[in-house]
């Protein structure tokens, strides 16, 4: 007889059965100390109840419990904001909550008649590392929602700049009609909340009708406003030893020497924050003065946690004496080029890079 060949079956839900001592205990369990909310009950006095996270619902029936060999598990949209609910309750925990190898960030819980409840979110740092190089781009915001913004990147635990890549790339990517979007539902929700915080009381198209108020400096008068620093020029002995000097340690490109030729040399990672090198003159140039002299005190670049961590090491791999100053909103170290300058590599991202 040949095998029959398996129908074309819809199946949009399954219920997980649970056997409990005491239906109503484990009901009050549920509700109160896991989070879940009542779905119905069933029978006099009561023998089965379903009990529902989101969209998800098992059944708690009256029989005997037998926990061995078997675990529930949940995927949720924020599994760290739940833990703490349970935790705060004396939910016993069985396992704290990690990232696992498997791609969701999740953690283990035991109810009361001892079956191991599982609750976990979605997380994509899972695989192999994507090698990029990041650049700077002049970005201004509107101000209630770049505040939006640092509330969102802190309450998903990232940084502002992986917050921002993120949002980028989905909504650069079609779903449908429309686009994709990097945020769970329960994320959603906790966006208008903090639209609410913020007073953003536009809608998602006011952007194309923006027009930027004057500061408050321009309104006293100023008539221009600063993109930020050009370049930094330095006076040194030798332009073509400290021109490689900058290019070997700190990975500086020449730049517009089709323009300038060698004076100044000019170096930089792209068209900002730039290093002009001028030859110093006079016979006998004096060292970079002491720190009780009006003057610069050091040229300071900042780099994320990962590159401000592959400096610590690889400065001193080359003979070059650093030294650490932990600044609470940021980590720096200092050190000094050929021609005695203080230089400052520094980084806003104090916790330590994965």
């Amino acid at each position: 007889m040949s095998p029959s060949t398996p129908p074309q079956i819809e199946c949009e839900r399954h219920h997980t059965t649970l056997y409990v001592s005491d239906v109503l205990a484990a009901v009050d369990f549920y509700t109160n100390k896991l989070g879940f909310r009542l779905g119905f009950t069933w029978g006099e006095p009561t023998t089965m109840a379903g009990v529902n996270l989101g969209e998800a619902q098992i059944f708690l029936a009256q029989g005997t419990p037998n926990p061995a060999g078997c675990s529930v598990q949940f995927v949720v949209g924020d599994a760290d904001g739940l833990y703490e609910h349970q935790r705060a309750n004396g939910v016993e925990v069985v396992e704290p909550p990690g990232d696992r190898p498997y791609g969701l960030r999740d953690y283990t819980v035991r109810d009361l008649s001892g079956y191991l409840l599982g609750f976990g979110h979605y997380i994509y740092s899972v695989g192999p590392r994507v090698e990029i190089e990041r650049v700077d781009v002049p970005v201004r915001l509107e101000k209630r929602l770049a505040a939006l913004l640092q509330d969102l990147a802190e309450h998903k635990r990232m940084s502002l700049t992986s917050c921002l890549e993120e949002i980028l790339l989905h909504t650069c990517e079609p779903l449908g009609d429309g686009v994709a979007s990097p945020h769970t539902r329960s994320q959603l929700r906790y966006i208008q909340e903090l639209k609410a915080k913020h007073g953003i009381d536009y809608d998602s198209h006011a952007s194309y009708r923006f027009a930027e108020r004057a500061s408050a400096s321009r309104e006293e008068g100023t008539t221009f406003r600063l993109e930020g620093i050009d370049h930094v020029a330095l006076a040194v002995r030798d332009v073509e030893r400290s021109a490689r000097w900058y290019e070997e340690v700190l990975g500086l490109h020449r730049l517009y020497q089709e323009v300038w030729g060698n004076l100044p040399a000019v170096l930089g990672r792209d068209s900002t924050s730039l290093l002009a090198l001028f030859p110093v003159e006079g016979e006998n140039p004096q060292p970079p003065p002491k720190r009780d002299t009006l003057a610069m005190r050091h040229v300071a670049f900042r780099v994320s946690r990962a590159e401000f961590e592959r400096a610590q090491m690889e400065l001193p791999r080359r003979g070059i004496v650093v030294e650490f100053q932990d600044h609470e909103i940021a980590h720096s170290i200092y050190f000094r080029d050929p021609d005695g300058h203080q230089l400052e590599i520094t980084t806003y991202e104090v916790e330590p890079a994965p």
